[in-house]
């Protein structure tokens, strides 16, 4: 593996791992079977030189399909993982 492939394959990792901590503790589909009855989606963007945070609640169907979406994109990327070996 070259240096730049090792590089690559750390910043897959650190997304990776970044996704299933998400996932086990908004989803409960990893171990632990963490579940919560809503997910929180907490935002911070910066606009007219402040900073404003804002919360939303998630419908149950609406927090699948997210789910579903981090879970493709977790797939993704481990299948990216594998090409550079």
């Amino acid at each position: 593996m070259t240096e730049k492939a090792y590089k690559k394959a750390g910043e897959l990792l650190e997304k990776i791992r970044n996704l299933e901590n998400f996932m086990f503790w908004c989803s409960g589909k990893r171990e632990g079977g963490r579940k919560y009855k809503w997910v929180i989606v907490k935002l911070k963007r910066k606009w007219c030189g402040g900073v404003s945070e804002k919360e939303f609640e998630l419908t149950d169907r609406l927090k699948m399909k997210i789910c579903q979406c981090v879970e493709e994109e977790i797939e993704l990327l481990k299948k990216e993982m594998e090409e550079l070996h």
